[in-house]
């Protein structure tokens, strides 16, 4: 399917969609259908269908960093948990320094320094633990095929 990226080390967007239960069991580095892994590493809440994905921890750290879509509304995600951006999430950068001012080596992906303007941790990915929009879409166009006869039948028979 064109519309389903499953991302990988190698191949890690933020306009991927990426569906955790459609990531092969082989690949998978986590089980969708468990809670480890699926609560949000800043308020702690279980990650239902949607959840954020922080692209600079996939491709520094190779960990998993997950927030909820009301933590990363509130500019949650934007927190540092590390002086570096190559030990930890990374995101509360308050300016983007054209050259280095501490002295800290350049990141491999972005080239800015780790600590004070790396920006990869800054990049959050949309994921889906179980389903995605398009699938959910043509979830709800099925059921309502088969509703709308049934509550069509139950107007008319209230009505005669």
């Amino acid at each position: 399917d064109d519309e389903l990226t499953i991302a990988s080390f190698q191949n890690v967007s933020k306009d991927c969609v990426v569906v955790d239960t459609s990531v092969p069991p082989e690949v998978r580095t986590i089980d969708p259908y468990g809670i480890e892994g699926f609560e949000c590493s800043i308020c702690r809440s279980e990650l239902y269908n949607m959840y954020l994905h922080c692209l600079g921890c996939e491709k520094l750290l190779r960990r998993d960093w997950n927030i909820c879509q009301e933590c990363y509304k509130q500019g949650k995600g934007r927190t540092n948990e590390a002086k570096s951006s190559y030990h930890g999430h990374r995101a509360d950068i308050r300016k983007q320094y054209p050259t280095c001012k501490c002295g800290m080596m350049a990141c491999a992906v972005c080239a800015h320094c780790i600590r004070c303007s790396c920006a990869c941790h800054t990049e959050f990915q949309r994921r889906f633990r179980f389903i995605s929009p398009v699938e959910l879409c043509e979830l709800r166009q099925k059921v309502d095929r088969i509703l709308l006869p049934v509550q069509q039948d139950a107007q008319t028979s209230s009505s005669t």
